[in-house]
């Protein structure tokens, strides 16, 4: 599938289920096999159906988040479209441009995108699935999938995501997708900020627990991320009245800053001085989360110079250990 194909307005065929009745379960085998369960007893391999709401191509815009912003927000998931119908009718992933980040295969609910050697494809299985005359819902099945782990997190699999942002056609762009997203789906809604936006400096806005999220999305290491935050707070509270106590920070990072940089003292120095919290939230801690069917809990991430690791807030929301050597610079520093 070409970019120029991609961008065609194609559209999807009409499926419906084999098997007439409502979706009861929708499980996964220890060989990993996946099967949808009806409330007839009756039971198919998953299969992409073309659902109505296509949820492995559109996400709600978060309203309500920051009224301003709502006009500039896309629905688009995919941080770089990889995701399209084919000329058959049919959603295929061009893996040429696909960064293997799983947003899709956590937004189906059917469990019909598989994940293989760090391929995403979508199933199409033709004994599951028959043609239709109106497109097939899956709104009633969304809470149905009794999976609670999509991806198996490894360092070797974050490598890969982010070599292949890098290499995206526009790796700010993918990467503010990405993280936007994931974050939405991760319980922390929020919208993007307009480039160029001199009242709104920061990379998105969000809210958690009635608070403004004001969130830097760094693409490498930035030692002075903490003060970014803090100008962004003094615009925004500034220009639209807001009280900082109402607001708080939140740094994305790819890898966490070595413990010498004076990066996790800014932290300390900025809570004791202005009482302004700041989460330091590792990207991959957000992926984890969207591949765990988990939620971020802010408040974990409130890091300085006295905790510079993230482990124990991941490992926290996960209830398990996790598959990351320790120490690991995605999670903690190791210098």
């Amino acid at each position: 599938m070409t970019k120029l194909f991609s961008q065609r307005s194609v559209n999807l065929s009409l499926y419906r289920y084999a098997v007439q009745g409502e979706i009861s379960s929708v499980t996964v085998s220890d060989n990993g096999m996946t099967t949808i369960k009806f409330d007839t007893q009756e039971e198919i391999p998953t299969s992409c159906v073309n659902c109505e709401e296509t949820y492995c191509i559109k996400i709600p815009i978060a309203t309500g988040v920051f009224d301003d912003l709502n006009s500039s927000q896309k629905a688009k998931l995919c941080p770089t479209d990889a995701i399209a119908p084919n000329e058959h009718g049919r959603l295929e992933v061009d893996q040429s441009s696909c960064i293997s980040c799983g947003l899709c295969i956590a937004r189906c609910p059917v469990q019909a995108i598989s994940f293989k050697k760090n391929d995403v494809s979508v199933i199409y299985n033709d004994c599951s699935i028959e043609e239709g005359d109106v497109k097939y819902s899956l709104a009633d099945s969304i809470n149905h999938n009794k999976s609670s782990q999509y991806i198996e997190e490894s360092k070797g699999l974050f490598q890969t995501i982010f070599s292949q942002i890098e290499q995206s056609e526009s790796p700010y762009r993918t990467l503010n997708n990405l993280v936007s997203k994931a974050m939405q789906i991760s319980g922390i809604e929020n919208v993007l900020s307009r480039q160029g936006d001199v009242n709104l400096r920061m990379d998105a806005i969000g809210l958690y627990k009635g608070k403004y999220v004001l969130c830097e999305i760094e693409k490498a290491t930035n030692l002075d991320a903490p003060r970014d935050i803090l100008d962004d707070v003094a615009v925004f509270c500034s220009r639209y009245d807001i009280s900082k106590d109402n607001v708080i920070g939140m740094i994305v990072v790819p890898s966490m800053p070595n413990r010498r940089t004076e990066f996790w003292e800014l932290l300390s120095d900025i809570y004791n001085v202005t009482g302004l919290q700041i989460a330091v939230v590792p990207l991959a801690a957000i992926l984890i989360a969207v591949w765990n069917e988990k939620k971020i809990s802010l408040e974990q991430f409130f890091l300085n110079q006295n905790k510079m690791s993230a482990r124990e807030a991941v490992e926290g929301m996960l209830g398990r250990a996790i598959n990351l050597p320790d120490p690991c610079d995605l999670l903690e520093p190791e210098k």
